[in-house]
């Protein structure tokens, strides 16, 4: 997706794209904009072949896009449940916020998955002005005592849950914040 523009769109899983892509994809400047869903508001990634990922090159913008979900929210910018996502360039995650219980304003990285941002000579991606809300009816939803689950709002920038997270020297993140823990990035395992 050379130069793509993916605008206002929603879905459930993955708002912008959606990829069980065993052979990985490229965006180079492109740019995903104000796109919502439950979890991944710009990307959802899953199934990404071995020695495959699914990358941000050159100069590609996810914006304003929203993990909207009604228990809980993942990863407005990126949700990454398996395989490998690479931020390289200049690349950017701007301006992208979770609601309900928000995990990752900016990218959400499970267990299975791997985030590299910056891993190239030269790359200066960034995250910023993402933030994890914790806005929830709590007569919606009780989470077990003691469970992984309690009220959130949490990695404004990256939540890692179990996952792998390299921050990589020209990569940063900034002014990212949340309702509760991690203002940058959270990591628990």
């Amino acid at each position: 997706l050379n130069g793509a523009t993916i605008k206002n769109c929603k879905a459930s899983t993955g708002g912008g794209i959606y990829t069980q892509a065993t052979n990985g994809i490229v965006l180079s400047s492109g740019l995903i904009e104000n796109c919502e869903s439950d979890l991944g508001g710009g990307i959802y990634i899953t199934g990404v072949g071995p020695g495959q990922s699914v990358a941000l090159t050159g100069s590609t913008i996810i914006q304003d896009c929203i993990s909207n979900g009604t228990i809980i929210s993942c990863g407005a910018g990126v949700y990454v449940n398996s395989g490998v996502f690479n931020m390289t360039g200049t690349s950017q995650i701007l301006r992208c916020s979770t609601k309900t219980n928000g995990q990752g304003g900016g990218i959400f990285v499970d267990a299975n998955g791997t985030v590299n941002i910056g891993d190239t000579a030269g790359a200066t991606p960034t995250i910023v002005d993402c933030v994890a809300h914790l806005q929830i009816d709590f007569n919606a939803y009780e989470p077990a005592a003691g469970s992984a689950d309690a009220w959130v709002g949490l990695g404004g920038g990256i939540y890692s849950n179990g996952g792998q997270v390299n921050l990589y020297p020209g990569s940063s993140i900034q002014n990212c914040h949340t309702s509760n823990a991690g203002g940058g990035v959270f990591c628990v395992d």
